[in-house]
């Protein structure tokens, strides 16, 4: 298994206590998190004290964040997180488009029968997902 590095878990022992302050509705702020990690954002082992942190707020207070960009991180309102699936459902379902777009542009020809019958198989499968 993996080796837990005291630093980073002091480090999210440290931001948990910070968010733990905060109430539905309220932002987790990158200058928060900096001045008690000591690093700016997306350095050193930012991003994995922020996911663990993240996930431990939805976990034990059933708190989900979403990302704020340049500002933090958004304790989600009662609402809000009901919304949360929608949301992404909503991306989702934009990637499939994407993905059933390309397969669309992608002319025929020139393709061999195994290529061809691959991109028939995907185009049926995003019909369906959506």
């Amino acid at each position: 298994m993996f080796e837990v590095n005291p630093e980073v878990a002091e480090a999210v022992e440290a931001v948990y206590l910070l968010a733990s302050t905060l109430g539905r509705g309220d932002v987790l702020a990158h200058s928060a998190i900096s001045k008690e990690l000591g690093l700016g954002p997306h350095e050193g082992y930012w991003g994995r004290v922020v996911s663990k942190v993240r996930r431990r707020l939805q976990e034990e207070r059933g708190i989900a964040t979403w990302p704020v960009p340049m500002v933090g991180y958004r304790l989600l309102t009662r609402e809000e997180q009901l919304q949360l699936p929608e949301w992404r459902m909503r991306r989702g379902l934009r990637q499939v488009r994407r993905g059933r777009g390309s397969l669309l542009a992608l002319p025929e020809k020139g393709l061999t029968l195994h290529q061809r019958r691959s991109r028939m198989f995907m185009l049926d499968r995003m019909k369906e997902t959506e």
